[in-house]
C-alpha cells in the first residue's frame, strides 16, 4: 500500500504555515494553523526552505505569530533542529566543552544540547573555540560544520572555496566539511561582491538562510512506520523504525537517521543515486534487497551498526565516517 501522505512536502500557501507558540525560543509542536506575518513572498530565494521546516515541524515560530527569518540562530537553536531531523533522542550523559549551560532552561527541558552532543556534531565547535555555550550565536560557518557532521558528506576540497570573494576567511578547519556541502550544492554564496558570490562565513547565520540550507540537505521526511511504493524524490530522511521502501528512487543522499535506533529500516530495488548515510539500525537490520547504492556510509554515533546487502543490490562503497569510530560498523552479503 501507498503512504507517501507521510512523506512531506513544502508548502504551497502561506495559509498552511504552522505557527508555534514559544517563549523566547522556538518550539516545534504545532498547536494551530495560521499565516505568519513575516514571511517572505513565495519566490523569494529562502521561502521554500522555509516553508519546508515549518511544515516538517522542524522550525518553529514565536507568540506573536512571527517567524523572525533575519534572526541569528544560536547552537542551542541549531541543536534542536538538527536532533528533530534525524528523530535523535539519546542523550550524552557529559559534555566536556560545553560551558554556561542553564539548568532548567528550555535546552536543558528538551535535552537537545546533550542529544546533539552525542550525535557527534558539535566537536568542530569546541574545537574551533576551545568550548561552546548553548546560547551563543552561530556564525555562518559553524552552522553548516554542524549540517556537514551530520550527514557525513566526505572530505571536499577546499580548492573550491576560492569561488567564492570571501572564502579565504573560512576556518581552515572548517574548510574540508564545508567544501563538501558546497560540492554537493547544498551550500551557495549569495549577493555579488567583484564578481563573485559572497559566502558570509564569519557573519551570524540567520534563520532564513539556515532554514534554505537545511531544505536542501534534508528534503523529505518519512516520519511513520510502514512499507512506501515508489517513493521519487532529491534527498530523503528516515527518522523512525519499520519503515520499508519499495522501488525508492532517491537522486540524492538517504538517510537513516538517529531515530531509527535499533530498529529495521528495509529498502527494497531501491536506486539512491547518492548515498545511504546510516545514523540508525542495529545488527542486520538495516536491509538493502536488489537495487543500486551509490556509497554506504556508516556514521551511527557511538553505538554498533550491521548492513545486510543482499538480492543482487549494486552497491558503488562502503566507509565509515571520518573521524568517528566505529565499533563494528560492518556489511554482509547474501
Amino acid at each position: 500500500m501507498k503512504k507517501q501522505q507521510h512523506i512531506r512536502k513544502p508548502l504551497a500557501a502561506l495559509l498552511m504555515l504552522i505557527m508555534l507558540v514559544t517563549s523566547l525560543a522556538p518550539a516545534a509542536l504545532a498547536v494551530g494553523v495560521r499565516g505568519f506575518t513575516d514571511l517572505p513572498a513565495p519566490g523569494h530565494w529562502s521561502y521554500e526552505g522555509i516553508a519546508s521546516v515549518i511544515e516538517n515541524n522542524i522550525m518553529g515560530g514565536y507568540g506573536d505569530g512571527t517567524f523572525r527569518p533575519d534572526r541569528a540562530i544560536t547552537l542551542a537553536e541549531a541543536s534542536a533542529y538538527l536532533a528533530r531531523a534525524m528523530g535523535a533522542k539519546a542523550r550524552a550523559d557529559e559534555m566536556p566543552g560545553i560551558i554556561g549551560y542553564a539548568p532548567g532552561s528550555w535546552y536543558d527541558r528538551e535535552g537537545v544540547v546533550a542529544i546533539a552532543y552525542r550525535m557527534g556534531i558539535i566537536e568542530g565547535i569546541i574545537g574551533k573555540y576551545g568550548a561552546a555555550e548553548p546560547d551563543m550565536p552561530l556564525l555562518s560557518e559553524d552552522a553548516f560544520d554542524m549540517m556537514a557532521r551530520a550527514i557525513s558528506p566526505g572530505k571536499g576540497d577546499p580548492g573550491i572555496l576560492e569561488g567564492f570573494s570571501d572564502g579565504d576567511a573560512i576556518s581552515p578547519m572548517y574548510a574540508s566539511n564545508i567544501a563538501a556541502l558546497v560540492e554537493g550544492g547544498y551550500v551557495q554564496g549569495h549577493g555579488i561582491a567583484g564578481g563573485a558570490a559572497s559566502f558570509a562565513p564569519v557573519e551570524p547565520i540567520t534563520r532564513a538562510r539556515f532554514a534554505t540550507v537545511f531544505g536542501r540537505v534534508f528534503g523529505h521526511y518519512i516520519t511513520e512506520a510502514g512499507a512506501y511504493d515508489s517513493v521519487a524524490v532529491q534527498n530523503a530522511v528516515v527518522n523512525t523504525q519499520g519503515v520499508t521502501l519499495r522501488g525508492a528512487d532517491i537522486a540524492g543522499d538517504l538517510i537513516i537517521g538517529d531515530g531509527v535506533g535499533d530498529g529495521a529500516v528495509t529498502l527494497e530495488n531501491a536506486r539512491v543515486g547518492g548515498r545511504l548515510v546510516v545514523r540508525g539500525g542495529g545488527a542486520d537490520s538495516i536491509i538493502i534487497l536488489g537495487g543500486s547504492i551509490g556509497e554506504i556510509v556508516a556514521a551511527r554515533a557511538e553505538d554498533d551498526v550491521r548492513i545486510h546487502i543482499g538480492g543482487g543490490a549494486e552497491v558503488t562503497g562502503v566507509r565509515a565516517a571520518s573521524g568517528k569510530p566505529r565499533h563494528n560498523s560492518s556489511h554482509c552479503r547474501d
